[in-house]
């Protein structure tokens, strides 16, 4: 773990500076910041942009960087709290500080603390240390767990919450909260310290009627995260032409898909009737594709030297007990 992030008093304060009223948007900074100085030493921190909120997201590792493609690839998902911390207080639920949510009889986080003890789960709870005496006392504080991603999408019933906790595996995860209690020792401290943490983060959400969902990153498709990682690169480009060209473009791209003309032999014959880049036109067919108005095949490499392939298996579908929070 890296320095700065150890539990410590400096730390407990960064945290609650910019987690106390978590912001949207733009305005929101997380826990855990992914560099250097923040990031846990065995982390693989990274940041990437997202148009849609303005900013760049703060991810630890590449099983979180394949989550969030797959999060916000879904076009009912318009906000992410990533790295936020699990208040130990009670705290207003998260939708609660949008303007979506106002107006709304959102239930409150009740706090891991309170959690933690209805769970009998409490002295797995981190705590610090500070302002030591010469006679060894200290003062002594709750420090926070910190989440991995909590999505903010529309369905059905309007705007919610959906919690998903993220692994490299799925053998990192497990419901056996009673191994706890009943192994004791022989489960092994640390294993014991992950799983309460997981049991308490997944009730403090529950109590708030947010799902949790353990995602565990190799049962994405490593195909499917290259492709959405490759259009994501183009996602927020700007595009110097008239709406109605771009009209169409785009209509010669569908076109070449229903006629397995390659990519490649539209976009060279566009760059010259619009006069202009290919990577201009390259962003228009990406874009097509990351907003789902071109449905090509996901889970097939896309080459633009050879024709694009139709969609046969719909991401969202394919991953909708995910989106859902739906485990069965």
């Amino acid at each position: 773990m890296g320095y700065s992030t150890r539990p410590s008093e400096a730390r407990l304060r960064t945290i609650l500076e910019r987690q106390d009223s978590p912001g949207f948007g733009k305005n929101y900074i997380p826990s855990i910041l992914a560099n250097t100085a923040e990031a846990p030493k065995i982390s693989r921190p990274v940041q990437v942009r997202w148009k849609k909120i303005g900013r760049h997201v703060h991810l630890l590792s590449n099983a979180e960087m394949k989550a969030f493609l797959l999060g916000i690839y879904h076009p009912d998902v318009w906000e992410i709290h990533e790295q936020r911390m699990l208040p130990c207080a009670p705290a207003a639920h998260p939708l609660a500080l949008h303007e979506r949510g106002k107006g709304r009889n959102l239930p409150p986080l009740q706090g891991t603390l309170h959690i933690a003890n209805q769970m009998g789960l409490l002295k797995f709870h981190p705590w610090i240390h500070y302002d030591y005496q010469p006679d060894g006392t200290s003062q002594k504080a709750a420090f926070p767990f910190i989440g991995d991603l909590l999505f903010f999408r529309d369905d059905k019933d309007g705007p919610t919450c959906l919690n998903w906790s993220v692994k490299s595996t799925a053998n990192e995860f497990s419901h056996a909260l009673n191994d706890i209690r009943r192994k004791g020792k022989a489960l092994g401290e640390a294993s014991q310290k992950v799983l309460a943490r997981q049991a308490i983060e997944e009730r403090l959400y529950a109590d708030a009627g947010i799902k949790t969902v353990q995602v565990a990153a190799n049962l994405i498709d490593d195909v499917l995260v290259a492709n959405l990682a490759r259009l994501h690169l183009w996602h927020d480009l700007e595009i110097p032409l008239q709406l109605n060209e771009i009209k169409e473009i785009e209509g010669e791209f569908t076109a070449a898909l229903t006629l397995r003309r390659p990519a490649n032999e539209c976009i060279f014959s566009l760059m010259s009737e619009y006069r202009c880049g290919d990577e201009v036109i390259k962003a228009i067919l990406c874009q097509m594709i990351w907003n789902r108005r071109l449905r090509v095949d996901l889970f097939k490499p896309i080459l633009l030297e050879r024709p694009l392939n139709p969609e046969t298996k719909d991401v969202l579908i394919v991953y909708r007990h995910w989106y859902s929070g739906d485990t069965q």
